[in-house]
């Protein structure tokens, strides 16, 4: 309103404007969603169970550590 644009011009900019800002913030988390799946697909996982495989333990070695 104050470059002298009626209020229906003004809003219409406004609108525009916003809606520009809403595509730029989706289009920044699609490239941030798309770079950490990229990472997930190069990543070797995690090393919590590195060695835990209790499934094929030896009797004969268990019974060293009870």
């Amino acid at each position: 309103m104050k470059s002298g644009l009626s209020l229906v011009a003004s809003y219409a900019r406004w609108q525009v404007a916003r809606a520009n800002e809403q595509a730029a913030k989706a289009e920044h988390n699609a490239s941030a969603i798309k770079q950490n799946q990229k990472n997930t697909e190069r990543s070797t996982g995690s090393m919590k169970s590195a060695g835990a495989d209790n499934k094929n333990k030896d009797p004969f070695l268990d019974g060293w550590d009870s």
